[in-house]
C-alpha cells in the first residue's frame, strides 16, 4: 500500500515547529516499515521540524489553492497512491479536493491543539488524537456519515543517547530532585512555565530540594523575558539549538517531567512520572489513574480542569518525591500510559484497517467549502463562528 501523508507549512499560518510535524514523522516512520510512504509538504517556507525525517519528503511550492490542488492530484496520480492522509487544516482542504479529482481515498487527521471551532472539512474517515475532538465530531450532525477514529498513539520509545545527556551534566544539581520541562516560549504556553517555577519555589520552601531544567525554543521575546525574570538558583533555562533540537533525548537526565501535549507522551516513553497543567491550578498536578481520562480528553493540556485542590496536588507531588515506593508506582503508571495510549506501534494496524476501507471525497464541493479553501490559504479567518466545524 502506498500512502501520501500531506501537511502544510505556510507563512503566517505555521511556524514549522508544531508538535503535529513530529507526530507525523513518527507515524510515517512506523507505517513505512510495512508500506510505501511519502510525506508531501505544501509550503512556501522552511519547515525545521521535518529536517530530521529520514524518509522521503516531496515539497510542493505553495502558490494558490487551485495550483496546490492540481499539483497534489498530479503527484498522487503519478505515484499511484492508494490513499491520501492529510495532517492539518490547510492540507485537509487541498487533499480533499485532490481526492475528489483523482478518486483516491482520503483520510484526515485532526491533530492536537485547540479543539475544532470553525468550519471543518468533512471526510468519511477522520482520525483524532484527543477524546475531546472525538466526542465533538461524533456528536455533530454534519459528521453523522463520517467514521471518527480516536488514535492518540503517536510516540515511539527512543533509545537513550548517553552522549547527548553529557551536554546537560554541567547544569544538574546532584542532590536535587530534577524536573524537566520541554516546550516553546510562546504566549499560549506561557502558563506551563509559571506553574513549573511556582512548584519549584513551593517544594524548596518546604525543604524538598528540587530543580527545574527548562528547555525551550525562544519564539516570543516577551515570554522569554518574563520567564527569565522568574528564574532562581533552583532552575535553569536552555534555549540554544544544541539543546532544543531533539530535546526529548534529555528526558532521561531528569527524575520527572512537567509537560503538555506530545511532550507528555515522550516523557512516558522513558517511564518518567509526569506532571500536567490544569486551568484551575497555579502548579501542575501528578498524572495518575484518577485523572488520566480527563488529561487525555484535553490532550494533556491545561484546558483540563483538575478535580483536586492545589494543596492536595502539592502534597501528592511531595510524597512522590520523598517516598521510594510512591515514586516507583508513578514510574510504573507512566509505563502503562505509554503502552496503552502513546506507543505508535499500536497505531499501525489501526491505520491500515482504516486505509483498506477509506473512500474518496465526493466530486462536488459546496460553495462554502470553496470559499473556506481560498480564505484559509490566503490567511484570512472565516467570519462566521456559529458552527464549530
Amino acid at each position: 500500500m502506498k500512502v501520501l501523508f500531506v501537511i502544510s507549512c505556510i507563512k503566517g499560518k505555521n511556524s514549522g515547529f508544531g508538535g503535529h510535524y513530529y507526530s507525523l514523522m513518527t507515524i510515517a516512520s512506523a507505517m513505512a516499515r510495512q508500506n510505501e510512504v511519502q510525506i508531501v509538504l505544501i509550503s512556501d517556507m522552511e519547515c525545521p521540524a521535518l529536517n530530521s525525517y529520514r524518509g522521503e519528503i516531496v515539497r510542493l511550492e505553495h502558490e494558490s489553492s487551485q495550483c496546490d490542488i492540481q499539483k497534489l492530484a498530479t503527484l498522487a496520480h503519478s505515484e499511484k497512491a492508494d490513499v491520501l492522509h492529510s495532517f492539518d487544516a490547510n492540507s485537509h482542504l487541498i487533499a480533499k479536493a485532490a481526492s475528489a479529482k483523482t478518486g483516491i481515498p482520503l483520510v484526515e487527521t485532526k491533530p492536537g491543539g485547540q479543539p475544532c471551532r470553525r468550519t471543518y472539512p468533512f471526510a468519511y474517515d477522520i482520525t483524532v488524537f484527543t477524546l475531546q475532538d472525538h466526542d465533538l465530531l461524533l456528536g455533530h450532525p454534519s459528521f453523522r456519515k463520517a467514521n471518527i477514529h480516536l488514535i492518540p498513539n503517536r510516540v515511539e520509545r527512543p533509545p537513550v543517547n548517553t552522549e547527548r545527556l553529557r551536554l546537560l551534566s554541567p547544569h544538574l544539581k546532584d542532590d536535587h530532585f530534577k524536573f524537566i520541562l520541554i516546550s516553546t516560549l510562546v504566549p499560549v504556553k506561557a502558563q506551563i512555565f509559571h506553574r513549573c517555577l511556582n512548584l519549584i519555589d513551593r517544594l524548596n520552601g518546604r525543604g524538598i530540594k528540587t530543580q527545574a531544567i527548562i528547555i525551550a525554543n525562544p519564539h516570543d521575546q516577551a515570554v522569554h523575558d518574563d520567564v527569565c525574570r522568574r528564574m532562581s538558583e533552583h532552575s535553569c533555562l536552555l534555549t540554544t539549538k544544541e539543546y532544543t533540537t531533539k530535546a526529548a533525548e534529555f528526558i532521561p537526565a531528569a527524575d520527572a517531567a512537567i509537560s503538555m501535549g506530545r511532550s507528555t507522551m515522550e516523557s512516558t516513553a522513558f517511564g518518567k512520572p509526569v506532571l500536567c497543567g490544569a486551568r484551575n491550578l497555579d502548579i501542575p498536578y501528578l498524572l495518575d489513574e484518577s485523572n488520566i481520562e480527563n488529561a487525555i480528553r484535553h490532550n494533556f493540556t491545561d484546558r483540563a480542569t483538575a478535580s483536586i485542590s492545589e494543596s492536595d496536588a502539592l502534597n501528592a507531588i511531595a510524597k512522590m518525591i520523598i517516598s521510594t515506593s510512591d515514586y516507583q508506582s508513578a514510574c510504573q503508571f507512566s509505563e502503562h500510559v505509554f503502552s496503552t495510549y502513546c506507543d505508535v506501534e499500536k497505531a499501525v494496524p489501526l491505520y491500515q484497517d482504516i486505509y483498506r476501507t477509506a473512500k474518496p471525497a465526493k466530486n462536488t464541493f459546496l460553495e462554502k467549502e470553496r470559499q473556506t479553501i481560498a480564505l484559509s490559504l490566503l490567511g484570512h479567518a472565516t467570519k462566521r463562528r456559529a458552527r464549530p466545524y
